[in-house]
């Protein structure tokens, strides 16, 4: 059974921002050299030797909000080991929605004197 690390980001973080680090244990002695990152959406993340997951193509939230991703560390004897990587994506809460719209048609045949009111 493999354990999941969880890790977010904001969908209006710059390119290039820090997700997080995975964590593997080698199980021999060996160093691990190489981090693949793999997975639905794995072309917006990279992977670094040291482990570190970066943002490299921008995210949505509205499109997809959590991504589910495997990470495979390799070491110098060529042994691999696997983990789960789940990265949220938070929400840019700047996006205007109307909260109620009121027309008013004034009673008369004529639109010219119609008004809308909008609220934020």
């Amino acid at each position: 059974m493999r354990i999941a690390q969880y890790h977010s980001i904001d969908e209006n973080a710059s390119l290039g921002t820090s997700v997080g680090f995975v964590s593997i244990q080698s199980i021999t002695d060996s160093a691990i050299v190489s981090f693949a990152l793999e997975g639905n959406g794995s072309e917006h993340f990279a992977i670094d030797a040291s482990g570190e997951i970066k943002l490299v193509a921008t995210v949505d939230y509205e499109t997809q909000n959590f991504y589910y991703l495997t990470t495979t560390a390799t070491n110098g004897a060529g042994t691999s080991n696997r983990v789960d990587v789940n990265i949220s994506i938070g929400n840019d809460s700047n996006d205007l929605y109307i909260q109620s719209a009121v027309l008013d048609d004034n009673a008369t045949l004529s639109t010219s004197d119609d008004r809308v009111f909008v609220s934020f």
